[in-house]
């Protein structure tokens, strides 16, 4: 089942291979742009702090260049 977004545009926040083709199976019309971000890991950080904050740097990074999209 495809789904057509068509009052948002979708961006997707990540380079993976996997995601893309994962997304292409469900979404018709979206844009890739990875956030350039520094992903390292900080000292004692637990693997939850690690995503979470990851996640939140990719997201705010792509939605500065795309402010009235849905990003992923």
């Amino acid at each position: 089942m495809m789904i057509q977004s068509s009052r948002f545009e979708l961006v997707l926040a990540s380079a993976s291979p996997r995601r893309r083709v994962l997304l292409e199976s469900l979404i018709r019309d979206f844009r890739i742009d990875p956030a350039d971000i520094d992903e390292s890991v900080q000292q004692h950080e637990s693997p939850l702090s690690y995503v979470t904050r990851i996640s939140i740097m990719k997201a705010a990074a792509v939605a500065e260049r795309h402010p009235q999209s849905l990003i992923l």
